[in-house]
């Protein structure tokens, strides 16, 4: 290797770094240290070539965070050098599409540069005053510079936006270079430039939330607020749409402007500030979702984004205008597909025109909506025909000419929308008819289009159908087909037509149906439950239909574990005849109506895991052969069986057998392939199969991503799909908002979590400390940058996860939060108001497992003690005994907002215009004054009683500025 390959150069860090995928953290230290040794080499030079930086940039987004992070988070000492030489020396080297590309980036992320600073040095606006008139010398309209000219433009815009003078040299440059683009005819640049300068207040959408004075703790910069806005936007939206599936109305509206800290009064500049904001905001949590929720932020921007729109009243150019600069600060490229959507919405709704966006899109086809050849009134009769006319028994999906139907539906917004409410008056009409082969046709149709279906699902909340089915499930899920149950019951009671529904004898094909037909109700709310990320314990706990969902592996009840461990009881003669019939290759008469009858839908989620089992045991012991064993497997493509698949590949994966036996790897892994192989089904069945992979998709590859050094395996995983390994880790998001580094962020997730520990809000807590330590340690190494702004980043992150995690619960009530943390903020010891003496000593835990052990100590010495002190009650004697509602004279009271939106319950309520049930039985909280069901405060004020009085306080602090905001 000669002496030239081997001496380090900029252009091999690039690429390395780029490879490699460094953090622009870490290639700013690696450049630092190659800088330092290239001059420390040259000592007659006093700066180093810095054009590999640059070129080719427009190919890796993270290239582009490298020149960030060199030009203007690495000049600690505000010199500017770097970036003066970029605007004199090397920016005019590059490519167009370079130079471009980096523009654009700067605009981007215009957050992030110091632009005061900036403003006030003078070296650097002599230096971009010298670009300007090169840019002026050299660009025409005529060169397809126009792009350039408007990032250029927008850059002038926030140096000028910042409260610092500019010196008089500069604003002649401005003048110059403004009458440059006026005659160069580069006219959305002119327009936008001379608007600001004209009109900076009333025709600058950004520069109008850039003055907004935000009522915040913590640092007032408009950098520092800025910040803060956006995780609180994140998270309330977050809330909104992925949670509470909140209906996009006027309180919706009313409650983001508040959020934003907005005059009541409807303005021109406060409802594009509206439409900019809540444009930009839905597409952050795009970015920071991963696949369980991608596809409801998709539906929200293509779809509620144009309702609330619409709300704002505001004319077409100013909202063309303003949609125009939120493409470009969210990058246009990046998510062409859904802008093209959205703009054909919002064309086809006449809240703006194709040509107004004619220099984002020439071609004027690609967002013009598809003209439907077909009326409103031809799509409701075509729809009856389909749906309700044609008996499914007599004709086939094909035949019906469902799927061509449902195609042509996407394809118009004002079709989509009829269709969805014909879809829920249809499930109204059949369910009370108990027609359940119809309904079974419609569910199975709405999966044909998941963006159909998520329409049909998300214009309401998902828990609205998922409430009707489960109702519908539940009269049935313990009936057997040979016994009376109520759909025939009904049927007779109301003559219905018995040829028409094929339901006149108790033969064999009735029993599959009626497996057919719940199995595949079951299947549809199995896969809504999994594609909207719901919470079913939200429903009555009692329910069978319940159990069954959210235990779909088995349902192990006393009654079913005692039955099948008495080998004379009926439930193992029927274990037994299922295991002969599906795998004794003697057999030739296959499953007997008999058999068929002998269950109920129930049953046979208990049963068939443990025949799955007991074929997999006889074949290890060698009773059964392969062909044998998969021939019984095939039964399980019947319609009538597929509604079993989801607890059977859920019990493969979670068996109690050997997983150091590659022989029962290896079986396992035959059998879930032979399951999960759709190419001999086709029609219904076909689409159910393909929603149950999808429901188990993650469990099985994560059960077997470890074993797969088995070739079997290996094989196997590569026909599923990955899932996505983001995790929960809530300082990721919170480095995503302060600095920009990608992440991923689900709130659904962050429940799920808090959820499954049952601790009320201990859980957020010791995340909190989590992120106060490990940001305390990143700043010592130097790579978590302003460590006062993180932790009040950290804090406003918990205090909000607190409040909605609570406000979904049942027996929560935020009013009363308010009383009780005002009056531990009023004590000045930091001591809540407890109906007992203050205590001698508090112990500081570090976590919330730590206190939950004192809590059962001091639990466990309470019950052997004597318990007669009856006038000084201890927290030990009584949960929530020591809650003493705080009097109202003397305490610091938050002015309730009729506007706010009320987050103390899963619904949105108090908007006449469109009332919303979630379908969540909520528990009516009808005195608001009192929180004696309200295990979250009571929650909360241990936590503040037993930690860290810092801590606790800026928690306490955070919590009342939110609450404050709602209320």
């Amino acid at each position: 290797m000669s002496a030239n390959d081997a001496e380090p150069t900029l252009d091999k860090l690039v690429h390395i770094s780029l490879k490699k995928r460094f953090h622009p953290m870490t290639f700013g230290k690696l450049f630092k240290e190659f800088k330092h040794k290239k001059l420390s080499t040259s000592p007659h030079e006093s700066k180093i070539d810095m054009s590999a930086l640059f070129h080719n940039c427009s190919r890796s987004p993270l290239q582009l965070k490298y020149i960030f992070e060199v030009l203007v988070t690495d000049d600690l000492n505000n010199s500017f050098e770097d970036l003066i030489d970029f605007f004199t020396k090397y920016l005019s080297q590059q490519d167009k599409i370079d130079q471009t590309a980096v523009m654009i980036y700067f605009s981007q992320i215009s957050d992030e540069f110091p632009w005061g600073r900036l403003a006030s040095s003078g070296a650097f606006l002599g230096a971009f005053g010298t670009y300007l008139k090169s840019f002026s010398n050299s660009h025409t309209s005529a060169n397809n510079d126009s792009k350039m000219a408007l990032m250029i433009s927008k850059f002038i815009v926030n140096l000028l936006s910042s409260d610092t003078k500019v010196p008089e040299s500069f604003n002649q440059d401005f003048v110059a270079f403004l009458d440059f683009l006026r005659e160069a005819q580069f006219g959305a640049s002119y327009e936008y430039l001379s608007g600001f300068f004209n009109q900076y207040n009333l025709t600058t959408v950004r520069k109008d939330y850039q003055s907004l004075t935000l009522s915040v703790n913590g640092p007032q910069g408009s950098l520092g607020t800025t910040k803060l806005l956006k995780l609180k936007k994140i998270l309330w939206l977050s809330q909104q749409v992925t949670v509470k599936f909140t209906p996009i109305n006027d309180k919706f509206i009313r409650a983001f402007k508040r959020l934003l800290n907005l005059s009541r009064v409807a303005t021109a500049a406060t409802n594009t500030s509206i439409a900019y904001e809540l444009t930009v905001s839905l597409f952050d949590c795009l970015f920071l979702s991963t696949s369980k929720t991608h596809h409801i932020w998709a539906h929200a921007i293509c779809h509620k984004l144009p309702q609330a729109l619409k709300r704002l009243k505001i004319s077409q150019a100013k909202l063309s205008n303003t949609l125009s600069n939120s493409f470009e600060a969210i990058g246009i490229d990046q998510n062409k597909s859904l802008i093209t959507s959205l703009l054909k919405n919002l064309v086809s709704m006449k809240l703006v025109k194709v040509e107004q966006f004619s220099k984002l899109f020439p071609d004027p086809s690609a967002i013009t909506p598809a003209n439907s050849s077909r009326s409103l009134e031809e799509l409701n009769h075509a729809y009856t025909s389909i749906f309700h006319t044609n008996n499914p028994e007599f004709v086939s999906m094909e035949e019906s000419g469902v799927a061509e139907f449902i195609k042509s539906v996407s394809e118009s917004t004002s079709q989509t929308e009829m269709f969805a409410k014909l879809v829920f008056e249809s499930i109204d009409t059949l369910i009370a008819n108990h027609d359940s082969t119809r309904l079974r046709r419609l569910l199975i149709s709405l999966t044909l289009n998941r963006e159909i279906l998520d329409y049909v699902l998300l214009q309401g909340s998902p828990y609205n159908m998922a409430r009707l089915l489960i109702a519908y499930l539940e009269e049935e899920i313990e009936t057997k087909p040979d016994s009376e149950g109520k759909r025939n019951q009904f049927l007779q009671d109301n003559n219905a037509d018995f040829m028409d529904l094929d339901l006149a004898e108790d033969d064999s094909s009735n029993a599959q149906d009626f497996f057919t037909d719940f199995g595949t109700v079951l299947i549809f709310i199995q896969f809504i439950v999994f594609r909207f990320n719901m919470n079913l314990w939200k429903f009555e706990k009692d329910k069978q239909a319940l159990q069954l969902l959210n235990n779909a592996s088995t349902v192990n009840s006393n009654n079913y574990l005692e039955k099948v461990q008495d080998p004379d009881s009926e439930l193992n003669s029927i274990i037994n005849d299922w295991i002969g019939s599906l795998f004794d290759n003697i057999n030739t008469d296959g499953i007997s109506d008999d058999l068929v009858k002998r269950c109920s839908l129930k049953d046979y989620h208990f049963i068939m895991p443990r025949v799955i089992e007991e074929a997999v045991s006889a074949f290890s012991l060698s009773l059964i052969d392969e062909d044998s064993l998969m021939g019984g497997l095939e039964y399980f493509y019947q319609p009538f069986l597929i509604n079993n698949l989801t607890s059977i590949f859920r019990y493969l994966v979670n068996a109690s057998w050997s997983r150091e036996n590659q022989n029962d790897i290896i079986t396992v892994t035959k059998i879930l392939r032979k399951l999960s192989v759709a190419d001999e089904m086709s029609g219904e069945v076909k689409l159910l199969h393909s929603m149950i992979m999808e429901i188990v998709n993650d469990d099985l590859y994560v059960a077997l991503k470890n074993l797969n050094s088995l070739p079997q395996v290996e094989e196997y995983l590569s026909k599923l799909k990955a899932p996505d390994e983001a995790e929960v880790d809530l300082g990721a998001l919170v480095s995503y908002v302060n600095d920009g580094v990608p992440a991923k962020f689900e709130i659904v997730m962050v429940y799920s979590i808090a959820d499954s520990i049952g601790s009320q809000l201990d859980w957020f807590y010791d995340q909190l400390t989590l992120l106060l330590r490990t940001g305390s340690q990143k700043d010592e190494t130097g790579s978590r940058g302003n460590k006062e702004f993180a932790e009040v980043l950290d804090y406003e992150l918990i205090a909000s996860l607190m409040i909605y995690y609570s406000s979904y619960q049942t027996c929560t009530n935020l009013k009363s939060w308010i009383a009780n943390l005002n009056s531990f903020a009023e004590e000045k010891d930091g001591n809540v108001i407890f109906n007992r003496k203050a205590p001698k000593a508090i112990t500081v835990v570090d976590s919330a497992s730590e206190r939950r052990n004192i809590e059962a100590d001091k639990q466990e010495q309470k019950e052997a003690g004597n318990a007669s002190e009856s006038g000084d009650l201890s927290f030990d004697s009584s949960f929530f005994g020591f809650i003493q509602e705080p009097k109202s004279e003397g305490s610091p009271k938050v002015k309730e907002d009729p506007n706010a939106m009320d987050v103390d319950t899963g619904n949105v309520t108090g908007d006449t215009e469109e009332p919303q049930n979630n379908g969540v039985d909520e528990e009516e909280n009808t005195n608001s004054g009192k929180s004696n069901n309200d295990l979250f405060i009571a929650n909360l004020l241990v936590l503040i009683h037993y930690n860290d009085a810092r801590t606790v306080n800026n928690l306490v602090t955070r919590i009342l500025s939110n609450l404050g905001c709602l209320y």
